[in-house]
């Protein structure tokens, strides 16, 4: 993504239809398919981007992020993660068995 985009994208995030109706999607079917979490359980947001999926995610635990842009994380540092990484996908320096629940 452009540098310059992560500001609109990360403004738009609250408030665009396309992302508040992803999240209400996403918050579905994890209520459908999440049935035990607590205050501890661990989820791994996987390209978290500029974090506006933080507030569902939290819903359903401690979340960290990771995401390979700098600017992104730059935006994502202004939610409350546990823990933001920079790091590629493919290539994430944690145990996937550390996590009850994984986003990408």
């Amino acid at each position: 993504m452009e540098i310059a985009e992560y500001a609109n994208h990360a403004h738009s995030e609250g408030s665009s239809f396309w992302h508040v109706g992803r999240r209400e999607i996403l918050r579905a079917a994890m209520r459908r398919h999440v049935t035990k979490t607590s205050a501890t359980t661990r989820v791994l947001d996987i390209g978290c981007g500029t974090g506006g999926n933080i507030e569902l995610l939290r819903e359903f635990g401690q979340v960290t992020g990771v995401d390979g842009s700098d600017e992104a994380l730059k935006f994502s540092r202004q939610h409350p993660f546990a823990e933001l990484i920079k790091a590629d996908a493919a290539q994430i320096p944690l145990p996937a068995s550390s996590f009850a629940i994984i986003s990408a």
